[in-house]
């Protein structure tokens, strides 16, 4: 039961994120700040 459950939920989210492309895109370009940030944060730091 539990299974099914989960696999609702699962199509559910594939279905909003297909329906909200640009929520994709926000989590997409927020992944890569964050990488930008840690990068030049650590290259600050060896300096």
């Amino acid at each position: 039961m539990k299974q099914i459950i989960s696999d609702y939920i699962h199509l559910t989210q594939m279905e909003f994120l297909i329906k909200h492309p640009f929520v994709i895109i926000g989590m997409f370009v927020v992944f890569v700040l964050i990488i930008e940030l840690i990068w030049y944060i650590q290259k600050r730091k060896k300096k």
